[in-house]
């Protein structure tokens, strides 16, 4: 007898709950109504995805099965951990000029992004990883940077207090005193993407910037700051 294979909904679905892994994980602790639906979705995702492997790894019901259900969600709830640890450590944030200045500062208070700002950051101090004006959507910096290179520096902290999704352009075009994006900008409203606000609750801007730290690109211009920097005593 052939083994049911997930349809195109099962699998719509299991790539968005693994696009919202470290929401999740997150989430899976707190007690109130998100976090109850937090747990529910990882499992429901780990066991979905413990199903498929089941089935890729074997579809022929008389070859006898060595790995239980059991174990391959215990394996997908690891990894979820393992991949979203960097979070719970020093993290950098990527901005150019002049975006990095303006959020220092405290002229713009949310930062614009196509992608949602992980649970986990919410509430959490951020390095401001400063670089020069380029290209919009375009990194300044490779995957791994060297402590002391001269292409980036710490010109700050900032701490998001909330994420949120534009739901229209009009409601973007209404915000424009917070983001600080013109209409016309490359990083302005775009209909085929979903534009995320990160609300800043909080800044600090440095009397002196300070050499960059040693980063590893975690998620697009999330980096791990891999040897944190004393940076305190430079703040205003």
């Amino acid at each position: 007898m052939e083994a049911d294979v997930p349809d195109e909904n099962d699998k719509a679905a299991m790539a968005m709950a693994a696009s919202m892994g470290s929401a999740l994980a997150s989430a899976v602790d707190r007690e109130d109504a998100e976090g109850i639906a937090a747990r529910e979705a990882v499992t429901a995702f780990a066991a979905a995805m413990a199903e498929l492997d089941v089935l890729m790894a074997d579809s022929d019901e008389e070859q006898p099965r060595q790995t239980t259900s059991k174990d391959l969600v215990a394996q997908r709830l690891l990894r979820l951990e393992q991949e979203s640890a960097w979070q719970h450590g020093p993290v950098g944030l990527e901005l150019q000029r002049p975006w990095s200045q303006m959020i220092v500062m405290g002229t713009k208070t949310v930062e614009t992004r196509t992608y949602p700002l992980p649970a986990t950051l919410v509430g959490k101090e951020i390095s401001v990883l400063e670089t020069e004006e380029n290209l919009a959507g375009i990194s300044c910096l490779l995957d791994k940077v060297d402590a002391g290179d001269p292409s980036v520096q710490l010109v700050g902290t900032v701490t998001f207090g909330s994420c949120f999704a534009y739901s229209s352009k009009d409601e973007w075009l209404a915000d424009e005193a917070h983001h600080c994006v013109p209409p016309d900008s490359s990083y302005g409203w775009s209909s085929d993407r979903i534009i995320y606000g990160w609300r800043v609750a909080s800044s600090t801007r440095y009397e002196m910037p300070c050499p960059c730290p040693k980063l590893q690109r975690r998620q697009r211009s999330l980096f791990e700051v891999c040897c944190a920097s004393s940076t305190g005593e430079n703040s205003e």
